[in-house]
C-alpha cells in the first residue's frame, strides 16, 4: 500500500499501513499481538466496523482517484480540456444524424461510406488535440524516450497522408497536389520532431517534473491541425473523389491497434471492482466474526453457481443430458486450469518471489499488446491473410455493378428523353446539359471513355458515322443494339443504340465505349462497359439505384481455428521463454517481467481452453471432439469450486487463520469480479443489439474510459519518475482519451452512401471490451489471487533474491490479523488499477 503522491507525485508511498483508514486513527497492530489479541481489539471496536467498511471504501476511491488538487494550474487546464472533449464527444453522437453535407471516405466492410461533415471537422479538432496532448507528453520525458516517439508518430501521421513518397508502400499521395503544399506539410513533420525534442532540452531543471507548458499542448495541436488543413486544401477533387476523407480513414485505421490494448485492460477493471464491492461488502456482513466469514463464501459461491446452471439449462431442461455434460465440463476445464496455473506458479517456486505488487498496468498493456495485436498480426502474416489483400471489382462477368461498388450517377436531358447512368468514382465528368462524356485517364495518355447522348431518329449505320469508327461485329446486350469497332491511335470500343420508349419523345439514346493506350484493354473493360449499359435509365424514369453493400464475408471456419491455434501457440511457448530466461537469471528479473509473462500464458491458456472445439475440428477433424470452456461454464465451475473450496477450510477448522480467511476473501472476491463481468457481458450485450448499436454501446464506453482516467492516479497519473514525470503520465493518458473519443465518433457516424443507414463499423471498441471480458479479466484476475497469496507467503519468508527482512505491506500480507479480508490491497489494488 502507497500513500498519495505529493504535489510531484515521486514521493514514496509506503508510510501508512494498509489497515488504517483515511483518518490514520487505525494502524496495523504490533507483530507481537497474535490473532486471539488482535480479535479481542476488533470485539471491543465492534461498533466501529460498519463505519470503517464504509471509510475503507472511501479511502480506497480516494487512494485511486485522478488528484486534482496535487496539480499545478496548467495540468488542471489540460485535464479540463480532456473532459470537454470526451463530453463533447458523447453530445456529438447524440447528434449525428445533424447536417446534410457529407465527406466521402471509400469502401468500409464492403460498403461506401460517408460522414456528416460537422461531425468530421469534430473528429479533425479531436485528433489534432489529442496529438498535441501526445506529442507534449512526449516532450517533457527524457531524451531518449522523446526522440523515438516523435518520430514513430511522425512517421505514423507522414506515410498515410503521403508526406514519405514511396519510401513505405508507395504511397505517394502528394505527387497530385501542388509543390507548395509538398513541401509545406513536410516542413511541417520537420518543425513536430523538433519541436518535440527541443522542449525537453529548453528545460533547464531536470531533478524535478517539469511544468506543463499549455502553450506546448495548443502549439501542437495547431501544428497537426494546419498540416491537415493544408493537405485538405491542396488535395484535387476529380469525378467527385477526393481521398482526404479516405486519408484519415488509413491514419484512424491504424491508430485503432494502438488503442486495443488498454480497452482490453478496461474489462480488467470491470472484474477488479466487482471483486472490491464482493469483499467489502463480506466484511460488512461478516464484521471480523470468522463463524459469519465462511456461511458469506458459502452464500457467494452458492448464488453464483445457481445462476450459472440456470443460465446453461436455459432451452435444454435442468436435468437434460446437455445441460449435465455443459455443468461437469465447466468444473473440469476450470479445475484443469487452475491447476495449471498453481503447478506453475508453485512448481517455480515463484510464492516465494518479492512480489511489492500486484499485476502493474504497464504489465496488463504490454501483455494484451502481445497477445490482442502483435500476436494476430504475426498469425495473420503466416496465414497469408495480408497476401489476399486487392482492390475490390467494380463490376461483373455478367455486367452489372458489383454489390458496394462505388459509382455516381449522372444526369442529361430533361422530360420525356431525360436520362441517367452510372460511371464509378473519380471519372472525369463533362455534362452540357444534353450529354455527358465521363473519361478515366492513366496519367500517360490512356483512357476509358463514356459518352452518351440523346440523338434524333437514327439507325446504328449512321450513329457510326457520327462518331468516325470502323464496325468489325454486331453485338446486343439487355435491349441495346450495338457493334464492336476499332478505330485509330489504337482506339477499340464499343457504339450502343436503343430508341426512346417514351409515347411523349421520340429520338435515340447513343452510348460510344472506347479505350485507348496500353493500360486500358477492351476484353477486362467490356463487364464495365456493360455496367453501364445496365444502370441506364431513359425515357424520363428514375435513375438506378446505388449497388447495394456486399454482404460481409465469412472468414472460414478452418481459418479462424488455423489462426486461433497458432497464436494460442505463440502465446505458451513465448510464455514457457520468458520464464526459463527468467529462471535463467532468476536474480536480475522482476516480478513485473515475470507477472507480464504469466499474464500472456493464462491468457493464451483460457484461449485454449474456450475454443477448443474448434481448434480440434482444425487440428484433428471431426473427431476426436474436444470439449471447450462456455462462459455460462466457468460461472458454474467457479462457484462449485469456490464452494468447495470454503467447505474444506471449515472442515479443516483453518476458516479462521489468516491465510483461510485470505483464501475465503479470495473466493468471495472472484465471485464477485464474474458477476461484475457478467452484468457488463449483458450490458453490452444489449447495446450491441440495439437497433442503433453504436450510439449507446459508444456511450457506455465513453462512460468506462472516464472512469477509467477519474481512477488512473494509483496505477499512473498520480506520481512519476525522472524519465516519466507525471506531466507526461497524465497528459499521455489524456491524449490517448482524446484520440479514443475522436475515432469512437469517427467510426460511429459513418453512413452507407447507398442506403443512408449506419454503417458496420471497422473499429467496434465495446466489441473489444466485452470479447476481453472472460478471455483476459477472469484470467489475469485468478493469476492476481495467486500472487496476492504468494505475497502473503512472502511477508512471512524470505524471498530467496533478497534474504533481508522486509516489513509487511498490508494487512493482508502483514502479520496475522482479523481485518485482512479489508485490505486495500486486493487483487490488483496495488497493480493494475
Amino acid at each position: 500500500m502507497r500513500n498519495k503522491s505529493g504535489p510531484d507525485g515521486d514521493e514514496p508511498r509506503d508510510e501508512v499501513p494498509a489497515n488504517a483508514d483515511e483518518h490514520g486513527d487505525r494502524g496495523e497492530p504490533p507483530e507481537s499481538e497474535g490473532y486471539e489479541e488482535h480479535g479481542e481489539h476488533l470485539e471491543h471496536e465492534v461498533e466501529h466496523e460498519v463505519e470503517h467498511e464504509v471509510t475503507s471504501l472511501r479511502r480506497l476511491f480516494a487512494e485511486r482517484r485522478l488528484s486534482i488538487a496535487t496539480m499545478d494550474r496548467p495540468l488542471r487546464v489540460a485535464t479540463a480540456g480532456a473532459v470537454a472533449s470526451v463530453l463533447a464527444t458523447v453530445l456529438l453522437l447524440a447528434l449525428r444524424d445533424v447536417g446534410s453535407s457529407s465527406v466521402y471516405l471509400g469502401r468500409s466492410q464492403g460498403a461506401v461510406t460517408q460522414i456528416g461533415q460537422p461531425l468530421f471537422i469534430a473528429v479533425l479538432v479531436l485528433i489534432s488535440l489529442g496529438f498535441g496532448y501526445l506529442y507534449t507528453a512526449v516532450s517533457l520525458t527524457s531524451l531518449w524516450i522523446a526522440t523515438p516517439a516523435a518520430v514513430v508518430m511522425t512517421f505514423g501521421i507522414g506515410v498515410y497522408t503521403g508526406a514519405l513518397g514511396g519510401i513505405v508502400g508507395g504511397l505517394d499521395i502528394f505527387d497530385i497536389v501542388p509543390a507548395w503544399v509538398r513541401w509545406t506539410d513536410r516542413a511541417i513533420l520537420v518543425v513536430l520532431v523538433l519541436l518535440c525534442i527541443g522542449a525537453r532540452a529548453l528545460d533547464h531543471s531536470r531533478k524535478q517534473e517539469p511544468r506543463t507548458r499549455i502553450v506546448l499542448v495548443v502549439g501542437f495541436a495547431a501544428l497537426i491541425g494546419a498540416y491537415l488543413a493544408i493537405f485538405r486544401i491542396g488535395i484535387p477533387t476529380l469525378g467527385g473523389l477526393n481521398l482526404y476523407g479516405a486519408t484519415i480513414d488509413a491514419i484512424l485505421s491504424t491508430l485503432v491497434f494502438a488503442m486495443w490494448p488498454i480497452l482490453q485492460v478496461a474489462a480488467v477493471d470491470f472484474g477488479e471492482w466487482g471483486q472490491l464491492t464482493g469483499e467489502r461488502l463480506t466484511h460488512a456482513v461478516a464484521r471480523g466474526r470468522a463463524q459469519a466469514l465462511w456461511v458469506a463464501g458459502v452464500v457467494a459461491a452458492l448464488a453464483m453457481a445457481a445462476y450459472g446452471y440456470f443460465r446453461m439449462q436455459d432451452g435444454f431442461g435442468a436435468f437434460s443430458r446437455s445441460t449435465l455434460f455443459e455443468a461437469v465440463r465447466g468444473i473440469s476445464l476450470l479445475a484443469l486450469a487452475i491447476c495449471l496455473i498453481a503447478l506453475v506458479f508453485y512448481g517455480l517456486r515463484l510464492e516465494r518471489r518479492r512480489w511489492k505488487t500486484g499485476i502493474s498496468f504497464a504489465a496488463l498493456v504490454g501483455a494484451t499488446a502481445l497477445t490482442g495485436v502483435i500476436l494476430p498480426n504475426i498469425v495473420a502474416s503466416i496465414t497469408g491473410a495480408f497476401s489476399n489483400l486487392r482492390p475490390a471489382e467494380v463490376a461483373t462477368e455478367k455486367g452489372e455493378y458489383a454489390p458496394g461498388a462505388d459509382v455516381l450517377t449522372q444526369k442529361a436531358s430533361s422530360g420525356p428523353t431525360a436520362f441517367s447512368f452510372q460511371v464509378p468514382r473519380g471519372w472525369i465528368v463533362h455534362n452540357n446539359g444534353k450529354s455527358v462524356q465521363a473519361n478515366n485517364y492513366d496519367g500517360k495518355g490512356g483512357y476509358e471513355r463514356v459518352a452518351v447522348l440523346v440523338l434524333p431518329v437514327a439507325d446504328l449505320p449512321t450513329i457510326e458515322q457520327g462518331f468516325a469508327v470502323t464496325p468489325v461485329e454486331d453485338a446486343s446486350f439487355d435491349g441495346w443494339q450495338g457493334t464492336k469497332f476499332t478505330g485509330k491511335d489504337e482506339t477499340e470500343g464499343y457504339v450502343w443504340s436503343r430508341p426512346v420508349g417514351n409515347p411523349n419523345a421520340s429520338g435515340t439514346y447513343a452510348v460510344y465505349e472506347a479505350v485507348q493506350g496500353s493500360t486500358f484493354k477492351l476484353e477486362p473493360a467490356t463487364p464495365l462497359f456493360k455496367a453501364v449499359l445496365t444502370s441506364f435509365r431513359g425515357d424520363g424514369a428514375a435513375p438506378a439505384p446505388l449497388p447495394p453493400p456486399e454482404k460481409e464475408s465469412e472468414t472460414p471456419e478452418a481459418l479462424d481455428n488455423h489462426r486461433l491455434a497458432l497464436n494460442v501457440g505463440f502465446g505458451v511457448g513465448l510464455t514457457l521463454v520468458i520464464l526459463l530466461i527468467g529462471l535463467a537469471v532468476w536474480r536480475r528479473w522482476r516480478p513485473q517481467w515475470i507477472a507480464a509473462g504469466l499474464v500472456v500464458g493464462v491468457v493464451s491458456l483460457f484461449t485454449l481452453l474456450y475454443n477448443g472445439t474448434g481448434i480440434g475440428t482444425y487440428l484433428f477433424g471431426e473427431s476426436p471432439h474436444l470439449p471447450h470452456l462456455s462462459e455460462y461454464g466457468v460461472l458454474f465451475g467457479a462457484g462449485i469450486l469456490g464452494l468447495a473450496t470454503v467447505l474444506v477450510l471449515r472442515a479443516r477448522d483453518e476458516h479462521g487463520t489468516p491465510m483461510g480467511r485470505l483464501v475465503i476473501a479470495g473466493v468471495v472476491g472472484i465471485e464477485g469480479a464474474l458477476a461484475a463481468l457478467e452484468l457488463m457481458m449483458w450490458l453490452y450485450g444489449k447495446a450491441l443489439s440495439a437497433a442503433r448499436i453504436s450510439v449507446w454501446a459508444a456511450i457506455i464506453l465513453l462512460v468506462a474510459v472516464v472512469w477509467d482516467v477519474t481512477m488512473s492516479g494509483e496505477s499512473m497519473t498520480n506520481h512519476g519518475t525522472s524519465h516519466l514525470p507525471r506531466a507526461t503520465r497524465v497528459l499521455g493518458f489524456f491524449g490517448y482519451t482524446i484520440l479514443l473519443a475522436g475515432t469512437v465518433l469517427f467510426y460511429t457516424s459513418e453512413k452507407v452512401i447507398s442506403t443512408g443507414h449506419a454503417a458496420e463499423s471497422f473499429f467496434e471498441p465495446e466489441d473489444i471490451t466485452r470479447n476481453a471480458l472472460f478471455r483476459v479479466a477472469f484470467p489475469v484476475l485468478l493469476l492476481a489471487f495467486f500472487i496476492r497469496l504468494a505475497r502473503a507467503h512472502g511477508s512471512t519468508v524470505p524471498a530467496p533474491d533478497a534474504p533481508e527482512p522486509r516489513t509487511p505491506v498490508g494487512a493482508a500480507v502483514g502479520s496475522a490479523n482479523a481485518d485482512s479480508i479489508d485490505s486495500a490491497d486486493s487483487t490488483l489494488a496495488e497493480g493494475a488499477r
